[in-house]
């Protein structure tokens, strides 16, 4: 069971880092979409809105895998539990 604690948490602990960097990249592309926005080439602030809500999708995405994969655990976890209570 330890080795599927540590495989988990190697799970979490990789999906963690990448949301981060996911985070860092939409709020760059944000910041860089405020700046575009003060000028007037409304094509480059299409195409920066375009990649930041991409980056955005990708983040929430990753989101959202982060918690199925703590709602699984933590079933998983009462289930056991109930198991040993029974």
């Amino acid at each position: 069971m330890d080795n599927y604690i540590e495989c988990w948490t190697k799970r979490v602990d990789a999906a963690t880092h990448v949301f981060t960097a996911l985070k860092m990249q939409e709020q760059t592309l944000l910041g860089l979409l405020h700046s575009a926005e003060l000028g007037d080439n409304f094509a480059q602030q299409i195409k920066l809105r375009a990649r930041w809500f991409a980056a955005r999708e990708q983040r929430l995405a990753m989101n959202a895998q982060i918690v199925d994969l703590i709602k699984n655990r933590t079933s998983q976890a009462n289930q056991k539990q109930s198991k040993l209570s029974a």
